[in-house]
């Protein structure tokens, strides 16, 4: 599944200060619009990530690093 292509819709380039970038998403996280907005733009990293993530998850003797990058 592809993702949609949202142009300008999430404006964080855009934001200057941490504080807008704060209230830009705690903004978005009201009333559940975040994960809406995801799923409305087919938004698949996660799915994705899990998908490799199985792949190898099961072998003992392979490192696996976590970059922490998550939210």
């Amino acid at each position: 599944m592809s993702q949609k292509d949202i142009e300008d819709k999430i404006p964080i380039y855009k934001l200057k200060t941490t504080e807008e970038v704060m209230e830009y998403y705690n903004i978005w996280g009201e009333k559940n619009k975040y994960d809406r907005d995801m799923v409305d733009w087919n938004y698949t990293g996660p799915k994705e990530t899990v998908a490799e993530f199985k792949k190898y998850a099961l072998n003992k003797e392979i490192k696996i690093f976590d970059a922490g990058c998550g939210t």
